[in-house]
């Protein structure tokens, strides 16, 4: 089969005129098209809400396990939801090592055929249109992807999609992969078109192809540096690589091709007003940071002035990002900390929400070891900015009402997460009368020293918290150390404490077989490997037919 498109250089201005409008439309098409999955999701929030109102109206609460409820799942519309609810679970699993799931994976693949359909449909056999087209259509997307890596309260899609930062971040990997791509077959077209017509001198002599080459260079670097195992090996050779080439684009493509300056100029307001409302949403605090014995942990304790106070109110699971400012600054090598803003999960927040308290896990990068070196300063209370609070854990369920059981696993400083959600669901099944030892939570941490910073926390709720030790050295000197209340102790108040690994299965089954056809929340932050392993024991339970809420928070041991 020959190949299609032709190069033609022949065209009338009324042609090329034509040509250009019709390049021009599409890419408005492509730029427009997110508005069609935002449309889908709300079509999709009224199918659940109105679907819930006919389940609910007039029926009386079955209990689970019943005879009626074994009935329904019999049923042709039992088994519909069945499969339901398996094919649901299964699009939220992982695909592959990095953080985007099934369902991240299946809509980048749908949003590049759509795409890619864009870029060809009605170009005839002109390879120049071809080639305009791909840079068109990638260029439209610029808006977009930065919108769904705007972090702050104020981002337009944290309102019209109702989704988080995180839960947003996935889509702008996968969506920038796409612009790579596209941005890749528009300079290999072009190349090839100037290798064909004797005119590589034009590359580095005529001030638009040169342009071109140089963006193109620039966009190639910035994906080999988002590349998993360069940010593993470096994050602040990603971070400075993304935030540099990010901002030299805008002005190299806008005097490299005048018809997508629109959409330059639109991802240009979206970044300072990005930049404008992040600054509003952080403040500088005075803070104490201190080192916990025996750990590689540092225990951060944070004001809030009044001003932020009622955004910390019920912060339970989420988290801020930390930024060390010019005051807190070495005198050299600083220039890397303008550049680093990490987040930290908020492990707990005072009664009056006067003060919040971060616990940090002491690393390589420039912050952790910035942090570690203001911690051995002597009663130095060091200013640092705060910015958030951010997370999608403000709108989870209301696990005490909508959920018979609740699973919650942590491991390491995941348990900064865990156990604030672990108290708020206690709480409110306290003050609704309900059982609490429905709420479980098991923790996996290196040492009984890691616990330490929450030893009060944990007494206080001990009979439904499980923690594993998976290291036994040095674990007497920290129950003989000065940590207040030890985790050893623990025991001998109601709590269970074990060492070795965590029998991730034989958890999740003792949770699951306490209540045939009862409704199971699970949470898990920790390593990936053991959010996999949680993951493929609910699985199980799934396939089963259990109807389950399942959510896995990122966290690094």
């Amino acid at each position: 089969m020959d190949w299609p498109y032709h190069i033609n250089t022949t065209l009338t201005t009324s042609q090329k005129t034509l040509r250009r409008q019709t390049i021009n439309r599409y890419g408005l098409y492509a730029h427009l098209s997110p508005l069609l999955p935002i449309v889908l999701y709300w079509l999709y929030v009224l199918f659940i809400w109105v679907a819930r109102a006919r389940q609910t109206r007039g029926e009386y609460a079955a209990v689970p396990g019943s005879p009626h409820v074994k009935r329904e799942a019999r049923t042709a519309a039992g088994r519909a939801a069945r499969r339901w609810r398996g094919g649901v679970f299964w699009v939220g699993g992982r695909g592959g090592e990095e953080q985007e799931r099934v369902v991240h994976q299946l809509a980048g693949l749908g949003w590049a055929v759509w795409l890619g359909w864009l870029s060809v449909h009605g170009t005839g056999d002109d390879y120049l249109h071809l080639t305009k087209r791909f840079g068109m259509i990638a260029a439209s997307q610029l808006p977009i992807l930065y919108l769904l890596m705007m972090k702050n309260r104020y981002s337009p899609l944290r309102y019209l999609l109702r989704a988080s930062h995180e839960e947003l971040n996935p889509y702008h990997r996968i969506l920038g992969q796409i612009i790579v791509t596209l941005f890749s077959l528009h300079a290999g077209f072009y190349l090839n078109f100037f290798i064909r017509a004797n005119l590589v001198k034009n590359l580095f002599t005529r001030p638009v192809p040169l342009l071109g080459l140089v963006a193109i260079t620039l966009i190639l670097v910035l994906y080999i540096t988002s590349i998993k195992t360069i940010r593993t090996y470096s994050y602040r050779i990603f971070y400075a690589a993304h935030f540099t080439i990010s901002l030299l684009l805008v002005p190299i493509l806008f005097f490299h091709a005048a018809p997508v300056r629109l959409y330059l100029i639109e991802t240009l307001i979206f970044v300072l007003f990005n930049m404008l409302t992040r600054r509003l949403t952080s403040f500088l605090a005075h803070s104490t940071i201190t080192t916990l014995p025996q750990t590689t942990l540092l225990k951060l304790t944070i004001p809030i002035p009044p001003s932020h106070r009622s955004l910390f109110a019920n912060s339970a699971g989420q988290h801020v990002y930390l930024s060390i400012p010019t005051p807190s600054q070495p005198s050299t090598g600083a220039a890397i900390l303008n550049l680093c803003s990490n987040p930290y999960t908020i492990s707990s927040v005072a009664a009056d929400t006067t003060s919040l308290s971060l616990i940090a896990r002491s690393l390589s990068g420039p912050t952790s070891a910035r942090l570690l070196e203001l911690a051995e300063l002597w009663k130095a209370r060091p200013p640092l900015r705060i910015e958030g609070p951010y997370g999608g854990s403000i709108r989870f369920p209301d696990f005490a009402s909508e959920f018979d059981r609740v699973l919650l696993v942590a491991g390491g400083v995941g348990g900064t997460f865990v156990l604030p959600l672990y108290q708020r669901v206690r709480a409110e099944m306290e003050r609704r009368g309900g059982n609490t030892e429905r709420v479980v939570m098991v923790w996996s941490v290196r040492s009984a020293a890691e616990v330490e910073w929450a030893a009060e926390a944990v007494g206080e709720v001990a009979s439904g918290v499980e923690i594993v030790v998976t290291r036994e050295e040095d674990e007497r000197a920290s129950a003989d150390g000065d940590g207040g209340v030890e985790m050893l102790d623990l025991a001998e108040e109601g709590g269970r404490r074990k060492r070795g690994r965590v029998d991730v299965g034989g958890v999740v089954d003792g949770v699951f077989r306490k209540g045939e056809g009862e409704r199971v929340a699970v949470v898990v932050c920790g390593p990936g490997g053991m959010a996999r392993e949680v993951r493929t024991a609910v699985g199980r339970w799934v396939g089963k037919g259990r109807d389950v809420w399942f959510h896995e928070e990122g966290f690094g041991f």
